[in-house]
């Protein structure tokens, strides 16, 4: 990361399209970038090396508040 080569082989195996997947991070630099690389969405969770919302980005403060909606 943040080459999307681990994230395109991972839909390679799943079968899926990057529209279909959500790339989840913690971190920009490497997690966020790779997903957006391999034209996938992405979720940055706030609970690692980002602390803040970044204007832009779809953000969470962690996993549950995504899943419980």
């Amino acid at each position: 990361k943040p080459e999307p080569f681990l994230v395109e082989l991972i839909l390679n195996e799943v079968e899926s399209s990057p529209e279909e997947v959500l790339v989840v991070g913690d971190r920009i630099d490497t997690d966020i970038d790779a997903g957006r690389a391999a034209g996938c969405n992405t979720l940055l969770v706030l609970t690692g090396v980002e602390s803040d919302s970044v204007e832009g980005l779809w953000c969470e403060p962690d996993l549950r508040s995504f899943v419980l909606r």
